[in-house]
C-alpha cells in the first residue's frame, strides 16, 4: 500500500482544524486505509510569508495587516 505525505496551509474563522481536519480526511478514506501520523500547528503572518512568500502581481512584498 502507498503511503503519502500530505500538507496544507488552512486560514479558519473561528475554532481550530485539529477538531475536524482528522475526521474530514477519515471519512474520505476506504476500509483498510488510516491516516498514520498527523500534526497541526499555528503560523502567523510572518512564518506564512517566510514559507510561501506573499507578494503582489508586481513581486512587492505583501504586508497582509
Amino acid at each position: 500500500m502507498s503511503k503519502y505525505k500530505v500538507e496544507m496551509i488552512v486560514e479558519v474563522n473561528e475554532g481550530h482544524p485539529r477538531k475536524w481536519i482528522p475526521e474530514a480526511v477519515s471519512a474520505g478514506l476506504d476500509d483498510g486505509e488510516d491516516i498514520l501520523e498527523w500534526s497541526i500547528e499555528e503560523i502567523d503572518d510572518q512564518e506564512f510569508s517566510d514559507l510561501f512568500g506573499l507578494t503582489d502581481v508586481y513581486g512587492r512584498e505583501v504586508n497582509d495587516d
